[in-house]
């Protein structure tokens, strides 16, 4: 008696150029399983769609885009291929939300990131430089053009392809293993060389715990070899998770240090972190230094819902003790 096989996916990459200084370039998968063909992400925007498309991407072929997060270098090159094409755009439930939200007020999306800096102590967060080297909302016509679905509505019986919830980096993050084997499309939930960047959504959740949980429960899965939403493939999940995993613990050391008995607004934290490269805040364009303050953001809700330091609220900004 014959038993039946899963055969290994076809995967090709693509290095789409983005216009994100500290990134350069996502990484673009074309899968093809028994069951279909499909993209995973889709570059920024026209120029990310062109590139793919003169890279010898037949999207005719393309059954549908699935899409690891909503930051706009991974989904905005899939609007231009749904208008031309007619394809699909699949995304996890909760950034499909997130996504609803922005569409419904995008000036409320706006003057909401905008008060969350402001209490957390960021000079004038509404100033024109501020929003314009923000890649959201540089995009915010991209976003609200998005028709888009959740992956509720697209089946693993009908792709081969494996969805897994991991929050964290994004509301909805997602990641992808293809039946039957040890391969995980990782988007920016895992990273080779890069700390992916975790930040805020709202004023009040832990992001930073939601992604430590992500990173403990993809360990556990059965895969070995990554694909993520920038840089080249490579094995050993498991000891990148862990290497992740005390990066921010080290973090959060750091933070301790700097807070030292003071009461600090999460801007006067991030502008005493040493970030990548060894750089401070002052040497950072706005986009990177909106980076910086969200990740400081987060470790600090995490270190509050853990106990490890407390806040209290006066003038109208939140301050962070130890």
């Amino acid at each position: 008696m014959k038993t039946s096989r899963t055969m290994n996916p076809e995967i090709k990459m693509f290095t789409v150029p983005i216009a994100i200084r500290a990134l350069k370039f996502a990484s673009v998968y074309r899968i093809k399983t028994e069951k279909g063909t499909y993209l995973i992400d889709a570059g920024m925007d026209r120029a990310g769609f062109d590139f793919l498309l003169n890279s010898g991407v037949d999207f005719s072929e393309i059954d549908g885009i699935l899409l690891t997060h909503l930051h706009i270098d991974h989904l905005g090159g899939g609007v231009i291929a749904s208008e031309k094409y007619g394809i699909p755009l699949y995304i996890g439930k909760n950034d499909l939300e997130f996504i609803f939200k922005m569409q419904e007020d995008v000036d409320g999306y706006a003057g909401n990131d905008e008060k969350i800096l402001e209490m957390n102590g960021v000079p004038d967060p509404s100033s024109l430089a501020f929003r314009k080297e923000n890649p959201v909302f540089a995009k915010l016509d991209e976003y609200a053009r998005l028709s888009i679905n959740s992956f509720d509505k697209l089946p693993v019986t009908k792709t081969g392809i494996e969805y897994v919830s991991t929050p964290g980096h994004s509301p909805g993050s997602t990641c992808f293993i293809p039946s039957g084997t040890d391969i995980i499309f990782t988007g920016d939930h895992i990273l080779e060389k890069i700390t992916p960047n975790i930040s805020y959504y709202d004023g009040v959740t832990d992001f930073l715990g939601h992604y430590i949980d992500s990173l403990r429960k993809t360990a556990l899965l059965p895969v070995n070899n990554a694909y993520p939403g920038h840089g080249g493939p490579f094995s050993n999940v498991k000891g990148r998770i862990e290497s992740l995993l005390s990066h921010h613990t080290t973090r959060m050391e750091e933070i301790l240090n700097i807070i030292n008995g003071k009461m600090m607004t999460a801007y006067d934290i991030a502008c005493n972190m040493t970030w990548s490269r060894g750089r401070h805040l002052d040497s950072m364009n706005h986009m990177e230094k909106k980076f910086a303050i969200g990740e400081a953001i987060s470790h600090l809700r995490h270190m509050e819902t853990t106990g490890m330091c407390s806040t209290l609220e006066k003038n109208n900004l939140i301050l962070y003790k130890n």
